[in-house]
């Protein structure tokens, strides 16, 4: 058992909204697909795009996602797993409710997004100092309330 299958298993997923129109009890299984792909062919139908989120758009279940990816972070994982996790998180905390959501309460889910994104930070920087760079500080760009962290961190990386 590893940390990404604890922290899903803390969530009762089939109650949360997805952005395929059903619930997300699909999800936790596409994690499970994504992190033991092993080449690009094998994620397939598991990705996370279209269900978190579609076109910028944020689902219930995206918030509660963050703190899997983040899990996911700290597993050895092919590149391109890597890259689509990172990417969803910049789709996460750049995004915006869908209205769908504001209708049911939800209006500021990328404000969730980020809190949770701000609870593993160190794992953002440990990315742009040893992986995708410019994908983790966009994402940092959106998160980082420390703007002289932020500014640093880039300066000495590029």
């Amino acid at each position: 058992m590893n940390v990404v299958t604890i922290e899903l298993q803390r969530h009762d997923w089939a109650a949360l909204r997805c952005g395929c129109g059903k619930s997300g009890a699909h999800i936790p299984s596409s994690f499970t697909a994504l992190l033991e792909a092993r080449t690009l062919g094998e994620t397939v139908g598991h990705t996370l795009d279209g269900h978190l989120e579609r076109e910028s758009m944020l689902f219930q279940v995206a918030p509660i996602a963050v703190p899997a990816i983040l899990a996911a972070l700290t597993c050895d994982l092919p590149p391109f797993t890597r890259a689509h996790f990172l990417n969803m998180l910049w789709y996460l905390v750049t995004g915006e409710s869908h209205s769908t959501e504001v209708a049911a309460g939800l209006p500021e889910l990328e404000e969730e997004c980020r809190f949770a994104v701000r609870e593993g930070i160190w794992l953002i920087y440990k990315e742009a100092t040893s992986g995708d760079s410019e994908t983790s500080f966009d994402i940092l760009e959106f998160v980082d309330l420390d703007s002289g962290r932020f500014e640093h961190f880039r300066a000495m990386v590029k």
